[in-house]
């Protein structure tokens, strides 16, 4: 398995990503005020990617529209 390192810079969530197929990352997290409850956090680089180019595209349609609409006021 292949580990990575968290991008937070805060220090009580700075655990391990661990490879668990193909794409999918996980890692565990403890919270001191969680009474021992532990969290498992899923990260998926690749949806990432695509959520985030679809979130842009999404700002420039709205963006457009707004132009769009001043412009016809």
């Amino acid at each position: 398995m292949t580990y990575f390192e968290t991008d937070s810079p805060d220090a009580d969530q700075a655990a391990l990503y661990q490879d668990v197929r193909d794409n999918p990352r996980v890692k565990e997290i403890r919270l001191d005020d969680a009474d021992g409850t532990r969290f498992i956090l899923c990260h998926n680089p690749d949806q990432a990617t695509r959520d985030q180019a679809r979130r842009t595209a999404d700002l420039e349609r709205i963006g457009r529209s707004w132009r769009i609409t001043d412009q016809s006021t």
